[in-house]
């Protein structure tokens, strides 16, 4: 609270700086109140507003330009009430004046509301402001009361019933014009800047994986290239997922027991995406594949990709996005990462300026949306209301989202370590930092260098006999193998038709596949294997399936007549090329002639 000296020290200041914001909210009260619901409010505060001074630029204003002269408040027009509303919230000194007269569970009901969208009267509880909705007498026949907004709450939020079978829910929300005055007031330490550090939080642990996505990337190209694995949408399997991401070497950051009950896996978040750009490009750079896996990830809409990153949360429908900022959450994450490259992004801290920030849409999920839907965590089994979804739906969204860009290296993770209390997959991430390779893959770098893809040491050709041999024990590209070869043992994997051929249909599935094993095996190629592979190419569509230009017919039933014109007409014998039995073949292009005769013998075909 400021004072202004110029009448008396006692003398509290409100200014009226701004014109623009007091003409915007001017409209917005007026827009979104009733006169009564204005005058009632303004009957309430109004004698914290006796004895105040109005001040622009450092100078006094008259009262009478917010203060109708002579009038009381129940005679004020509606827009003399918006206007003085409009002045009293345009300005952080007047609002944190006018907060500090009223009853503190004003102000803790605000901040339950911007802490959490909607508020219920458990969550006012939680904040001490219980007393924000009063509750009628109850009465012994129902099993919830009908409650009312208290004294002073009735401009500062909305109050939304959803009814249920056996009782109703009441939440506040505040409406968007009011969230980030409110913010800047009650919660001063959330800004844009506020998410980003130099340093991770104390106590998380860092983790990166560009360099072990670099070395995978052969892989899982490999067995693509061999039809190993294919992606619809975002679907894959969990088994899939788990055999591709195996051979990666990337830290696995979803606990054991959360992989096993949901059939979740961290391959399960950026295979797909990756995916999507290896069946539409067949050669390539792992940084330019990155940055198109990373396109996609963030241009998808959150409506296909709710169920692929959040598996654990069940009963989503078509109507949760309507309406939400939720459809840019992609490009809002884009934008911060480009804003601070070489910091650490807080998600919670992220979270928190969605929330707050002046004119943001990414408001949760329609609170009339709720009446029809039943969301729950398949985790801990529990529902999910309209004051839990930001948590446990928008940071969990966000938090896979960053644990994608990790395994595709484009982001390094702060993870918590002893947070042991799982309720989501991704729940351990805290903040994330752009990689050289995420660099280029958003766009702020134009070069990136990687290492060789394969290092060809990592196998050695038998030249006698059609054998592979892996080099080293732990060696990652075995996996390359499985498609083509059949482990011996002891690091040996045999080649024969019958192994190389496998899923191949035609001539260029069998040069892709020698094409892929000169690239990834070896290319230096003894003369028994440059013999195997032309045998294999010559050998392919040995047969040619005729065009089917003959027509079968059938003598039915004893017919001797016809038996006897069919082998004594020379026309006829000409025609026929061939009887087995009861059957014989005519050309398709003679059968007319073949009808006309039999039509002048008596015969109709």
């Amino acid at each position: 609270m400021e004072l202004f000296d110029h009448q008396d020290n006692n003398t509290i200041c409100l200014y009226a700086d701004n014109q623009n914001e007091i003409d915007r909210l001017n409209n917005c009260f007026y827009n979104h109140y009733n006169a009564n619901y204005l005058k009632e409010y303004l009957e309430d505060i109004f004698p914290y507003l006796q004895h105040i001074t109005i001040v622009r630029n450092g100078m006094p204003v008259p009262r009478s330009e917010f203060f109708p002269s002579g009038k009381k408040v129940y005679a004020y027009r509606k827009d003399e009430c918006s206007k003085l509303l409009a002045l009293v919230h345009s300005h952080e000194s007047n609002l944190e004046y006018l907060l500090g007269q009223l009853p503190k569970y004003v102000s803790q009901a605000i901040l339950a509301m911007l802490s959490f969208g909607y508020a219920s009267e458990e969550t006012l509880n939680i904040f001490d402001a219980s007393k924000a909705i009063v509750h009628n007498d109850k009465d012994y026949y129902y099993y919830y009361s009908n409650p009312k907004m208290a004294k002073y709450m009735g401009i500062f939020c909305s109050v939304y019933s959803i009814s249920r079978t056996d009782y109703t829910e009441q939440y506040l929300y505040i409406p968007d014009f009011l969230r980030n005055i409110y913010s800047r007031v009650l919660l001063p330490h959330i800004t844009f800047q506020a998410m980003f550090s130099e340093e991770p939080q104390q106590g998380l642990a860092k983790i990166c994986a560009e360099k072990e996505f670099i070395t995978a990337f052969p892989v899982i190209t490999g067995m693509h290239r061999q039809d190993a694995i294919n992606c619809s949408g975002m679907k894959i399997g969990s088994v899939v997922a788990a055999k591709v991401f195996k051979c990666t070497n990337i830290q696995e950051i979803i606990p054991e027991d959360i992989r096993k009950q949901q059939k979740i896996n961290l391959g399960q978040y950026f295979i797909p995406s990756l995916l999507q750009v290896l069946d539409k490009r067949k050669s390539g750079n792992v940084e330019n594949y990155v940055k198109e896996a990373f396109s996609y990830l963030t241009c998808t809409i959150p409506g296909i990709m709710l169920p692929a990153l959040l598996p654990h949360i069940k009963g989503f429908r078509a109507k949760y996005l309507e309406g939400s900022g939720r459809l840019y959450w992609g490009q809002f994450i884009k934008e911060c990462l480009e804003f601070a490259p070489d910091k650490w992004m807080s998600l919670e801290g992220l979270l928190d300026y969605v929330y707050t920030a002046p004119g943001n849409a990414f408001y949760g999920c329609q609170l009339a949306h709720f009446r029809d839907m039943n969301i729950r965590n398949a985790i801990t089994g529990e529902l999910i209301y309209p004051d839990t979804q930001w948590e446990e739906i928008d940071l969990e969204y966000v938090r896979a989202l960053a644990a994608a860009m990790y395994a595709l290296g484009i982001v390094e993770i702060a993870v918590d370590t002893n947070d042991m209390d799982y309720t989501s997959p991704a729940e351990r991430i805290r903040q994330i930092r752009l990689t050289e390779l995420g660099k280029y893959a958003i766009g702020l770098s134009n070069k990136y260098v990687s290492q060789s893809i394969v290092s060809k040491d990592w196998f050695r050709l038998d030249p006698d006999h059609l054998i592979v041999f892996s080099t080293s024990e732990n060696n990652p590209y075995e996996s390359l193998l499985a498609e083509i070869a059949t482990p011996i043992g002891c690091g040996r994997f045999k080649i024969d038709s019958g192994s190389f051929l496998k899923k191949c249909r035609t001539l260029s599935d069998v040069k892709e596949k020698i094409s892929f094993f000169k690239d990834y095996i070896s290319s230096d190629l003894p003369d028994i294997w440059k013999d195997f592979f032309e045998n294999l190419k010559k050998h392919c569509n040995p047969l040619t399936k005729e065009k089917e230009d003959y027509i079968v017919l059938k003598i039915n039933g004893d017919n001797p007549a016809l038996v006897r014109l069919l082998t004594s007409s020379s026309q006829l014998r000409k025609m026929i090329l061939l009887v087995e039995g009861q059957r014989f073949l005519i050309k398709k292009d003679a059968m007319k002639q073949f009808v006309d005769i039999m039509k002048d013998n008596g015969f109709l075909l």
